[in-house]
């Protein structure tokens, strides 16, 4: 490898380095506006994406995950009561995708038992 430039590969070793860090820099990009985004949120936008959180589909059994950082302007109390009034129980905070959050065992639902239970 002289200046640069591997006999074997060509100049692929230049064009690898070039898309790893493109990717490293786009990457970082989408971090910072989504955290951007969130923080220019209003109200309204945090509500809803707290309701829009809670009810995403789970796996049966699993808690519905709200994360602290999505409900910005909402304190970590008003996110608790939000989910209370809509008939969540709140369970304990985790861990999702390295973001901090809130779980909820989903409401429960009543359902008239029949004989055919």
């Amino acid at each position: 490898m002289v200046s640069g430039f591997d006999e074997h590969t060509g100049r692929r070793s230049y064009v690898i380095n070039i898309v790893i860090g493109a990717s490293f820099v786009l990457l970082a990009l989408w971090y910072v506006v989504d955290v951007v985004k969130v923080r220019r949120q209003g109200f309204a936008q945090a509500v809803t994406r707290v309701e829009r959180e809670l009810a995403r589909t789970r796996p049966p059994g699993a808690p519905s995950l709200v994360r602290v950082r999505v409900a910005y302007p909402l304190s970590e109390h008003m996110v608790k009561r939000m989910a209370e009034l809509a008939g969540f129980r709140f369970v304990d905070e985790r861990r999702y995708n390295g973001v901090r959050a809130l779980a909820f065992d989903p409401p429960k639902t009543s359902r008239k038992l029949s004989l055919h239970d």
